[in-house]
This record gives structure tokens, C-alpha cells and sequence, in this order.
């Protein structure tokens, strides 16, 4: 009999344990990525409008899509994901709250400007770094 109450123990103490990894850290780090891969495919879609409009033309504003998950991203960043898990971003270089500042700069520039901010998001956000690297 004292075997079974130790191994519902060890059964209730492992349920506890998963519990608390999935719900804390991995639903979090899954819904971050999530919006980040959203948030950089609507980056490179703004790109590639940028760049068959030249250097010349006007770019066209951001939609309240990208700000909104820009803040989506940063709120995940703050209050959801693990700090260890910060600290990876931090070792990748990567900074959602610097692409957030560059991100709502966007709405106020045209050309030259509006590029570099955007290489600024995509630079904080992981996504040139990873292009150089495959390259």
C-alpha cells in the first residue's frame, strides 16, 4: 500500500510539473513566434511593395494590421514569455521593443526613411541576420 500512494505522489508531482511547463513557458513561446512570423511576413510584404514602387515613389503607410501586432508582439515580449526565454532573444539579437519604435516611425516617413526604419524592424526582429547567414 505504501508503494501506491508513492507512485500517485510521483504521477500528481509529474501531471504538476507538465502542467506548469506547458502553460508558463511553451503556449507562451508558441504564441510569440506565431506573431512574429505574421508580423515579418507582413514586413517583407511591405518590402517587396517598397521595392517594386522605387526609391523614388511614395511608400505606402502601414496598416493598423502590422501596428497591431507590432504591440501584440511587444505585449508577449513584456508581460507572457519566460525571462530565460528573453534571454535567448537577447543572445539572438533580437529586440521586439527597438522593431516596435521602428515599426511606428513608419506611419510618419516616406523613402529614404521609410527604408531604414523598415531595415531597422527587420534587423531588431532577426530577420537580416538570418539572411546573411544562409547567403
Amino acid at each position: 500500500m505504501n508503494q501506491l500512494y508513492l507512485a500517485a505522489a510521483a504521477s500528481f508531482i509529474a501531471g504538476m510539473c507538465g502542467y506548469i511547463i506547458v502553460r508558463y513557458w511553451l503556449i507562451p513561446i508558441r504564441r510569440y513566434r506565431k506573431v512574429k512570423s505574421k508580423l515579418v511576413a507582413e514586413i517583407d510584404q511591405l518590402d517587396r511593395l517598397l521595392r517594386e514602387q522605387g526609391d523614388g515613389g511614395a511608400a505606402a503607410g502601414p496598416g493598423s494590421g502590422l501596428r497591431a501586432k507590432a504591440v501584440k508582439l511587444l505585449d508577449l515580449h513584456r508581460y507572457e514569455l519566460p525571462y530565460w526565454y528573453r534571454l535567448v532573444l537577447v543572445r539572438r539579437r533580437e529586440s521586439p521593443e527597438n522593431a516596435f519604435a521602428a515599426i511606428m516611425k513608419l506611419e510618419k516617413c516616406s523613402g529614404p526613411e521609410f527604408s531604414r526604419h523598415l531595415e531597422t524592424a527587420k534587423t531588431n526582429l532577426g530577420i537580416l541576420q538570418k539572411d546573411v547567414l544562409k547567403g
